[in-house]
């Protein structure tokens, strides 16, 4: 683990989300937005990833999303350069 290895306080945990190819319509992207959200809103669907120890916690539109992964980029980019990580 990152701890085993003498880097700690490093970020960590884990998320899930669906992409559409680059070059995407903004309509296609929103068409697998709403299809995603109505699927995460589902009984059945919160019931499953319950029992896989998940929950579900859907961005408020696809430009939020998009703005999540910048962010997170920037902090887990910032966080590596502290102990010399490289993603080459």
């Amino acid at each position: 683990t990152m701890n085993e290895s003498g880097i700690t306080g490093m970020p960590s945990g884990s998320w899930n989300g669906v992409f559409v190819p680059a070059g995407s319509s903004d309509e296609f992207a929103m068409q697998i937005f709403e299809a995603v959200s109505y699927a995460l809103a589902d009984p059945g669907v919160q019931q499953a990833l319950s029992t896989l120890g998940m929950e579900a916690w859907p961005s408020e539109s696809p430009e939020a999303f998009v703005a999540f992964i910048q962010a997170e980029q920037t902090r887990l980019g910032a966080a590596a350069g502290r102990y010399g990580i490289d993603f080459d």
